[in-house]
């Protein structure tokens, strides 16, 4: 299997999979409708290339304080069981990542999704386990590596790699779709 790249412009990105998605979910607002569309497109891409079955990281930021609630949030500094409170609130989110991929024919495995593995997470992973403070990762490929805070210690450290060591981005950020605010503002404009 070769490395593909879906290269599109945000307004590209909205223009072809924004009624497909919106379609799908059922949804429209900013933050749930601007995440999907890039899941739509390299699900699209995986159909287009003959991929039938995906592995996704669906529940790794809730289950192991990759997300910004709990990683970047101060108040849980020294308060570790104010941490385990927040993490364990959030460790069984619903994914639209499923009704996405059948969409495009797609089969989705979600190991962090499974039941078992959830229950282990929040019984044996603790703050100490997920997060640190003061972890030395990169802001860009290639960039020094600063000390920062950073969640999902667990993974970055079975998957160490480059890219493993890199600061958290929100997938949009991250997929390279956000360009200013333009996605932000389209959906801002366009709800009626």
């Amino acid at each position: 299997m070769t490395h593909s790249i879906v290269r599109l412009t945000p307004a590209q990105l909205i223009k072809k999979y924004s009624k497909p998605t919106i379609q799908t979910l059922a949804l429209w607002g900013s933050m749930d409708t601007r995440n999907s569309l890039i899941i739509s497109a390299a699900f699209h891409e995986c159909q287009t290339l003959g991929i039938t079955d995906v592995l996704v990281g669906d529940n790794a930021d809730e289950l192991f304080g990759g997300s910004y609630d709990v990683m970047m949030n101060k108040t849980y500094l020294n308060d570790p069981d104010g941490w385990k409170m927040k993490r364990d609130g959030m460790a069984d989110l619903p994914f639209v990542t499923q009704k996405l991929a059948e969409t495009y024919g797609i089969t989705v495995h979600a190991p962090f999704m499974d039941r078992e593995f959830i229950e282990w997470a929040v019984r044996e992973c603790q703050q100490g386990d997920c997060v640190a403070y003061n972890r030395r990762i990169q802001s860009s490929f290639g960039g020094p590596f600063e000390e920062q805070p950073c969640g999902k210690l667990p993974i970055r450290e079975a998957f160490s790699t480059v890219a493993s060591w890199r600061r958290m981005d929100f997938i949009y950020r991250g997929s390279g779709a956000s360009e200013g605010r333009i996605i932000e503002d389209f959906y801002e404009t366009s709800v009626s």
